[in-house]
This record gives C-alpha cells, sequence and structure tokens, in this order.
C-alpha cells in the first residue's frame, strides 16, 4: 500500500525590490527566499541575481534574443546561485508492492497547472509507486519560485530513474516558450492580463536543463495536455485529448506518438473571444452550467471540424461539470492521467 505523505510542503515565497530595468540585468537584485519543510527548522537563503552574460550554451546563464507577444523589448537574465545545504534528503520509501527495478524504472512526474502543483512516483505501466503530493501554485510565479517549488516536492518523495513535467503553455525542446497563466501576477481569476516582465522571464527559460542540473536525471518538459494525452491514449489511428482546466488544453498524438503541439486555446471561437475566454474557468463560473456545457459541445465539434478525430478524451478539472451528452467518440479521462502519462511520454515523444 503506497505511504501517504504528513509533512507540509516546502513554500517559496519572494520579494521583487526592482523594476523592469533590474530584472533585464542592469543592477543587482536581491532577494530572499524562505524554505520551510516538515519537520525542520526554518531556513534563510539569500540569493543574488546579477548581470547575466550573453551566451549560446543552455543552462543558468541565457540571453532572451525572441520577442514573446505583448513584451516590448527582450530580458536578459541569469538565473541564481541558491545555496544548498548539506545532509543526505530523508525520503520515503517506495511501495514495497510494486517496486522500481531496471525494466520497471520509478518515473517522477510533475503536473503543473493553474491553482496546484501535483507529483507523484509512476511505474512503466502506469502504477502509482507512492501518493501523489500536491501544493497551491505561487503566484506570482517567477520561473526560480516554480523550480524551487519542483525541487521541494520532488523531497517528498522517494528517488526516481528519471522525470517528466506537463508544463501550461507552449514547450519545444524542453525550453518554454510561453505561460499564459502562469504570467498573470495573482494568477488565474485573480489578473485580468499576464505581466509582461514575468512572460518576458519564462520566454527561452530552458526547465528541463534546470531540472537536469538540480535532479542528475533525465527529464522529459511537454505541454500539461500533452502529457495528460501520454496517460489516455489507446495508441491507434488519430487521438486527441482536451483539457477542461483554467483554460482550454490539447494534444494529438497519431498511432501513439505526438503531434506537434498547437495552441487551440488562443485561436478565435465565438463572439471574438478565444477558446479559453469562452470556456475556460472563468467563463463557466460567470455562467450558467447548462449554458457553458453546450459551448463545451460546440468547441469539441470545431475541434472535430479541424482534425477529424477518431477519438477525444476530456479531462480536466471541469470535465466532470457537463451536464450534456457526448459524441460517441469522445470519453471523459480523470485528472490522475497526466500523472500517469509520465513513464508513456517516453515512448510517445
Amino acid at each position: 500500500m503506497a505511504t501517504r505523505i504528513t509533512n507540509k510542503p516546502t513554500s517559496v515565497s519572494t520579494t521583487q525590490k526592482n523594476t523592469t530595468k533590474d530584472l533585464a540585468g542592469s543592477s543587482t537584485v536581491k532577494k530572499t527566499v524562505s524554505v520551510a519543510s516538515g519537520r525542520s527548522a526554518v531556513k534563510k537563503i539569500t540569493v543574488t541575481k546579477t548581470p547575466a552574460k550573453k551566451t549560446g550554451a543552455t543552462g543558468t546563464s541565457k540571453s532572451v534574443s525572441s520577442r514573446p507577444l505583448g513584451v516590448s523589448k527582450a530580458i536578459a537574465t541569469k538565473a541564481p546561485a541558491i545555496k544548498r545545504t548539506r545532509g543526505a534528503i530523508s525520503r520515503p520509501p517506495i511501495s514495497k508492492s510494486n517496486p522500481a527495478t531496471p525494466t520497471n524504472p520509478a518515473t517522477l512526474t510533475f503536473d503543473i497547472g493553474g491553482t496546484g502543483l501535483k507529483a507523484s512516483l509512476v511505474s512503466v505501466d502506469g502504477k502509482m509507486l507512492h501518493d501523489r503530493v500536491r501544493i497551491p501554485t505561487p503566484y506570482p510565479c517567477l520561473p526560480e519560485v516554480l523550480l524551487e517549488n519542483l525541487i521541494t516536492l520532488s523531497q517528498q518523495l522517494p528517488k526516481a530513474d528519471r522525470v517528466a513535467v506537463g508544463f501550461p503553455g507552449v514547450v519545444r525542446n524542453g525550453v518554454i516558450l510561453t505561460a499564459p497563466n502562469l504570467s498573470l501576477p495573482k494568477g488565474p481569476g485573480k489578473s485580468k492580463k499576464p505581466s509582461n516582465k514575468i512572460a518576458a522571464l519564462y520566454n527561452g527559460f530552458n526547465l528541463k536543463a534546470r531540472l537536469e542540473e538540480r535532479l542528475k536525471l533525465q527529464v522529459h518538459v511537454v505541454n500539461d495536455a500533452d502529457l495528460a494525452g501520454a496517460g489516455a491514449i489507446k495508441g491507434r489511428g488519430l487521438e486527441v485529448v482536451v483539457t477542461l482546466g483554467t483554460g482550454f488544453g490539447t494534444g494529438m498524438f497519431y498511432d501513439g506518438k505526438l503531434l506537434p503541439h498547437l495552441e487551440i486555446a488562443h485561436l478565435v471561437f465565438k463572439d471574438n473571444k478565444t477558446f479559453d475566454e469562452v470556456i475556460g474557468d472563468a467563463a463557466r463560473k460567470s455562467m450558467k452550467l447548462n449554458k457553458w456545457s453546450k459551448l463545451v459541445l460546440e468547441a469539441l465539434d470545431v475541434v472535430y471540424s479541424l482534425t477529424h478525430f477518431d477519438h477525444l478524451y476530456l479531462g480536466g478539472g471541469n470535465a466532470t461539470r457537463l451536464t450534456v451528452d457526448l459524441r460517441k467518440n469522445v470519453s471523459t479521462i480523470t485528472n490522475m492521467a497526466a500523472i500517469k502519462g509520465g513513464p508513456k511520454i517516453f515512448d510517445a515523444i
């Protein structure tokens, strides 16, 4: 039987003391990161952020040369060097009923959401090797804050053999291109529009390289809907996954292989509004559930007209709220699909 985590997850808080000019690296930025975990005493770590040097190599120093939507200029940043305390990390054991072996590697799977950060350890056949752990998504969620919270989650689980990450945005070769929800200063439903400064920090952030550096394991980072799809598909024909959560996530697979990610959520759907704006979580809360459900059906019809999918899997926290009947080739999946998709994404890519 899986062991349940009882200690509280680490919380990371940051104090930004400077303007966009400071974020650009024109002056030294100091911030304090407070880390509190379980039974250990509170420790304060001072992080000094200095101007970044331009380099073409991946790692802790980078130059952002591409301009994300709505950002007037590129912002070069350098990842702060986090001082780590000495001593081995005390990790809980893997479930004895389904131990990890060389032929059954344990995959540490992160599901990054607009409201929560989830993680668990999963076997090759999709079985949970440990209970899922979760902490609320912190806001403002700067890339370094996100990274530290993922490391904290990993420390509450047994040692893994590899890592899979589902990220809510466009990801290419493990590098973040967009982070629409995480760029909201106060989070989904609390901020009207993303912060250009936060969006610029995510644009070009190599989450794959940073996690590999910290965890010393192979890492795959994909869109969160793609990860959920990997945990749901059968591997036959054109299969599409749609997640109804903070927004309208989509992923596509053909004969079990992941296809290039399309941000359908940001296309115009109805009344000059995007899919996210019409049927995202904020829109659902603003109307009667039956009306919202009919809009979801209309959106799925558009997806069918666009792709002619063989089967569509409908997931996300809001999928269970639907009050209408679905097409015969549409079925619902649980919220655990993304976690269970961790080991399968290694075969799908």
